[in-house]
Parts: structure tokens; sequence; C-alpha cells
């Protein structure tokens, strides 16, 4: 009897201890895998001498500039291997994701830039593996981790066979280097029948070069449909990773996928929804996501960098997953604070999405709805703002500022946002004095540009009649000077 009481205490006690330990690990949740999400590495081996990338007069050329990297210079590789040391000290992943932009800006404009190429990428492997030499490392090649940026010559892609041989071949497995070689896209399988499937997305870019008149560059989409087909015939999910998103752009509003590329992968993704787990994307060296409500399709999230080129702080993910289905639940973002303590600045976690947040999940619903706090300046917008670009200072975001940001998350090409601009603009129009105000306000403008169209269609047929006469003019002038020789 005593000895059962004693098991029955015993057996409460680690009840106790377990719950205590799940009540202290927020951001991890019970049967999730964990993955590191590094993107935009842009390592510059010219870091601190001449030939070093910058902007806008930066010292990266200085053989004084600070080890760790500062703000508007490519990364040195001091700064690399201080993120990979910051994130070894975490728990151990279950695999390390790349999304692309491995290599410097403008590596074209140097002496050897095939060289130096290479260079880049036997470096940055050896640093991944040195650093975690028994993990699983998916990466992708972005638009400079080319000889020139964005150019990629569909009927002879040497950069893919440039980039397997060197380190990046030992970190692919002999099928994967198949289609790597091909067209710089493979998948991998990962654990409980998850799988990865790894997309070149350069060759969908509107500033790819040379321009590509095909409707199925390097034959990726044939491949996709054929995997995910047999993915899901096997009862299996995918989460898709790539560098440049399938979206419009924050910085400029620009559409990144020509449209008949974009609407194919959209229509794949579409027919293959409950399997596609979730979207991964880098590209834009900023903490943001975009979700597409007309569409039944996961989340897009975008990794921010580790280059501090663009001003934003270094950083790095930690991303919880459910490695059942490939859902991402939750993640936190790691940053070096290079605006804020310089120098003395040491790796620490900026926030953890959902708390951050305050919602329970990652689904496009719940994604919606933080969009649609930060359409009407809710509390989302300013967590979102700060954390853009990784806690460096950001201008503040006023209610105009807000409703645009709301059609940039949501909108997939520039006809979207457009559309979704001039809405916000009418909407704007209604709080500002009323559905009458906001009409009398259109009819007003619509009026005003009838009469200009009307004047100006008036002035240039009265151009043209006197055109007339000056030639018929002429050629009177003409047939007399004629008449005189």
């Amino acid at each position: 009897m005593r000895s059962c009481r004693t098991a029955s205490v015993s057996l409460r006690s680690l009840l106790f201890v377990l719950l205590l330990l799940a009540a202290h690990s927020p951001t991890c949740v019970a049967g999730s895998g964990r993955f590191l999400w590094f993107s935009d590495l842009h390592y510059d081996p010219f870091y601190g001498k001449d030939g070093a990338w910058f902007t806008r007069g930066a010292g990266c050329a200085f053989d004084d500039a600070p080890s760790d990297g500062q703000a508007e210079c490519d990364s040195p590789l001091a700064l690399i291997n201080s993120a990979l040391r910051a994130a070894k000290a975490l728990p151990s992943p279950d695999f390390i994701l790349v999304t692309g932009d491995l290599s410097r800006h403008g590596v074209d404009q140097l002496d050897q830039p095939e060289a130096t190429l290479v260079d880049i990428f036997n470096v940055i492997a050896q640093a991944f593996k040195s650093a975690f030499p028994r993990s699983s490392l998916v990466f992708c090649l972005g638009n400079n981790d080319a000889i020139a940026d964005y150019y990629l010559d569909i009927n002879d892609p040497k950069i893919f066979r440039l980039a397997m041989n060197t380190n990046l071949q030992h970190i692919l497995a002999k099928s994967e280097v198949e289609t790597f070689r091909r067209g710089g896209y493979y998948s991998r399988p990962m654990r409980n029948n998850v799988k990865i499937i790894a997309l070149n997305t350069v060759i969908y870019s509107t500033n790819h070069q040379p321009r590509y008149s095909g409707d199925d560059p390097l034959g990726q989409f044939a491949w996709l449909k054929t995997k995910l087909s047999r993915i899901k015939e096997e009862g299996g999910h995918v989460m898709i990773v790539g560098h440049i998103p399938p979206a419009i752009g924050s910085f400029r509003r620009a559409q990144f996928w020509q449209d008949r590329y974009f609407h194919q992968y959209l229509a794949l993704i579409g027919e293959y929804s409950d399997i596609v787990s979730c979207q991964l994307f880098g590209h834009l060296h900023s903490d943001e996501f975009r979700v597409f409500p007309l569409q039944n399709v996961s989340p897009i999230l975008l990794g921010s960098s580790i280059t501090p080129i663009f001003g934003g702080n270094p950083s790095f993910r930690v991303v919880y997953y459910d490695d059942a289905r490939g859902d991402i639940e939750n993640y936190d973002t790691h940053y070096l604070d290079l605006n804020g303590s310089g120098s003395n600045a040491t790796w620490e976690k900026l926030y953890t999405f959902r708390e951050a947040y305050g919602v329970k999940n990652m689904t496009t619903a719940t994604m919606q709805s933080i969009v649609d706090s930060i359409a009407h300046s809710g509390d989302e917008l300013d967590t979102f703002i700060s954390n853009q670009h990784v806690g460096a200072p950001q201008h503040p975001c006023d209610g105009n500022c807000a409703r645009d940001w709301a059609c940039i998350l949501t909108s997939a090409t520039s006809r979207e946002y457009n559309a979704c601009a001039r809405a916000s603009w009418y909407q704007r129009l209604v709080d500002a004095g009323g559905h009458r105000f906001a009409l009398a306000t259109v009819a007003g403008v619509l009026a005003a540009l009838a009469v200009m169209t009307f004047v100006s269609l008036a002035y240039h047929k009265r151009r043209r009649k006197q055109k007339q006469y000056e030639d018929i003019a002429q050629d009177f002038n003409i047939s007399d000077d004629l008449s005189l020789t």
C-alpha cells in the first residue's frame, strides 16, 4: 500500500515537473520540430579593403571597418561566423534553411568575378558544415548568386554546374545534384513524410536576363507538378522554399514575378493547397509576410537578412513547425543590434511572432486578421513596423501608410496592388467626410478629367488641321519654286 502511495506521489511530481517545463517554453509547441532559417547572407570577401561593396559612401573599404560589419555594407565573414556561433548555442535544429543570395552584390564589377563567386560558395558551405557538421542544410541560389545580377541563360545554365564544382555539392544528395545541375531545383525528404522543395525563382523574375519566351523555363513547373502529385498520392506534405517571392515588393511596390509564371505557380499551389504546408522566401532583407485572401494557399513568410547593406540589423530565425505536416507554428527572430549597440552588439532574441502579435497560430485566417488590424492602425501595426527592419529605427506609419501596407501584404501582382490602392484612396475620402463627400470628390475629379480630355482633344484636332494647312501651303510654295526653275 505504501509503495503504491509512493509511486503515486512520484508520478504526480513528474507530471508537475513536465508541466512546469512546458510553461517555461512558450515558443516551442509539444511534438513540434525546429529549424534554423538564414537568408541573404551576401558574403563580401573584400570587406575592409579595396573592392568592398557599399551604399551611400559607407566605410566598408577602410581597413579599420568594424570586424562584425556595419550598416550599408555587405557581410564580412566574421559577421556570418558570429551568427553561426549564436545559432549553435541554441538547441539543435532538425535542419538549416538558407533562402539564397550567398554572394555579395556586384560580383560582375570585380576583376575576377567567376573566381570570386567560386570562393564565396566554398567559404559559405564550409562555414555551415563546420558549425553544424551533423545537420541537413537546404539552400537555394538567389539573383546575386550569379556572375551578373539576375543573369541566368536558360539555354546554358552554367552557374549551376559551377556551384556543383564547389563545396556546395557535398550538401546535396546524388539525386538532388542531378536536378540542381539541370535547373537549380531539387527536393529533399525530411521526417514523417514531409518533403522540402527548393525552387529556382530567378528564372521567373521580372528582372531575369536574358529574356525567355517559353512557358516553362528549365522544365521546373512540369517537375514541380510531378513531385506534388506523387507526394499527395503518398499522403505526404510539402514545404516550398525559394529566394524571390511571388509577391509585390515593399520598397518600390514592384511585382517580382512575371505574370505568366506567377499564375502557373499559383494554379499549382492552389491545386495542391491541402499538402503545401508553407512557402518560405527571402530577397527583401526585411521581416515580412504575404497572405492572399482570394486564393486558398498558405501564407508566404519572408526571411530577413544577415547582411546589413540596406540598414536593417543582421538576423536569423528559429522556426517551430509541425514535423508531421510541415505547418509553421511559430518563430523567434535573433538579431545583432548594429544600429543601437554598434561594436558592442551581441546576438539576442528580438521577438517571438505569436507572442508579439497575440495570436494562437499562423494560419492564413490568422495572418489575414493581422493584416486587417494593420490596415486600421491597430497595435499590430506598431509590432510590424518595429520588426520589419529587425529593430532598426523606422519612420512613423500613419493611417495612409497603414492602408498601403495592407495592400502590399495582400497583393500578388501590380494589378491587384493598384486596385487595392485605389480602393484605399476612396476609403480615405469616406473616412474624411462620408460616402457623399467621397462620391462628390470622385465625381469632381472625373468631371475635371473629362474637361481636360475634351480640351486636349480639341487642341490636338485644331493643331492637326493647322498642320494640314501648313503642309498644303508648303506644297504650293514648292510648286512655285519649281515653276521658276
